[in-house]
């Protein structure tokens, strides 16, 4: 993830308070879903679609983040682990 202000994430409101950006959400996610060891992850890199695989070595879950920059729908194939492969349909 870029590096990004803190005061990108969130906006203060008139009258009082702050409203948090979509961009606070995307990094809380990310930190509570995506663990600190980085996943190699295979495939065309040349597309408009983009995949983050982290594991957490406390626990040996992995997460996957799939990023679609395109306005069009994408269909993705996943191998998540010897034999096992998971879809995402378009």
């Amino acid at each position: 993830m870029a590096k990004q202000e803190f005061r990108d994430l969130l906006v203060s409101l008139n009258g009082g308070g702050v409203r948090a950006t979509p961009g606070f959400w995307v990094a809380a996610l990310w930190k509570k879903v995506m663990g600190t060891v980085v996943l190699e992850v295979g495939g065309d890199r040349t597309g408009t679609t983009r995949v983050y695989a982290h594991q957490d070595p406390a626990t040996g879950k992995v997460g996957v983040v799939v990023i679609n920059l395109d306005s069009e729908a994408q269909a993705v194939d996943l191998a998540v682990g010897p034999g096992n492969t998971a879809s995402a349909g378009e």
